[in-house]
């Protein structure tokens, strides 16, 4: 609960978790996060795909009393009539998308209204998938999070530039331990301060590789 005060000083409003390993520890999370951080926190959990529909609407009625932002990833990814029954069935947004790589694989779930919340990652999806993912949850009236990429920045930096342009973004996933660290491979001025992200400016992305980055993956190749 310290991390959680300490960034809520520092301005952020929005707090998600990853799920324990039961329901009992996923709720107990939840209880003492609303606790400690008042009725206004926005509070989201992510299941990382560890239930079928049957378990996920179980827990997720268990959590609706603290009044969850949003629900992630209830169910294997592959489960399309799953993801769609635990839709529709809890007063509780859920949130999907992370691992989809086109709108080939959104379009089914937003026929089937399996979420309400869409978070393409652009490190799976590139520019142009994430851009059409985007419009199209506009014209199914979803809101789009997008997922914090993984790496040093890059795919970050395309996704912020490619947020800032989409009409339904009310903000975008960070990651601190990943997304401060590795800002000292890349020269931009992509950062994230009171809880908002800058976006980079400057030719391209705004971004670029720099020397620490390429000294450091010399240093892990592997030796033939």
């Amino acid at each position: 609960m310290a991390l959680a005060r300490d960034f809520a000083a520092r301005g952020f409003t929005a707090f998600k978790y990853a799920a324990a390993v039961s329901f009992e520890g996923i709720v107990d999370e939840m209880r003492a996060l609303r606790e400690a951080l008042g009725p206004r926190a926005k509070l989201m959990v992510d299941l990382h795909w560890k239930f079928d529909a049957g378990e996920a609407i179980q827990l997720i009625d268990r959590l609706a009393p603290f009044a969850p932002y949003f629900v992630e990833a209830p169910c294997a990814a592959e489960d399309l009539e799953g993801q769609a029954r635990v839709a529709a069935a809890v007063r509780v947004p859920v949130a999907l998308g992370e691992e989809w790589r086109s709108v080939h694989e959104a379009l089914p779930r937003f026929e089937r209204r399996a979420m309400s919340i869409v978070q393409p990652e652009m490190g799976h999806t590139g520019v142009s998938q994430f851009m059409q993912i985007g419009r199209m949850a506009h014209a199914f009236h979803m809101r789009v999070i997008p997922h914090a990429s993984i790496g040093v920045g890059i795919f970050q930096a395309a996704s912020l530039h490619a947020s800032a342009s989409l009409p339904n973004v009310p903000m975008h996933e960070y990651q601190h331990s990943v997304f401060d660290r590795n800002l000292r491979f890349v020269d931009t001025t992509m950062r994230c301060e009171s809880g908002a992200f800058i976006v980079p400016d400057g030719p391209g992305l705004g971004i670029e590789p720099n020397a620490t980055l390429w000294s450091f993956l010399r240093k892990k190749a592997p030796i033939s």
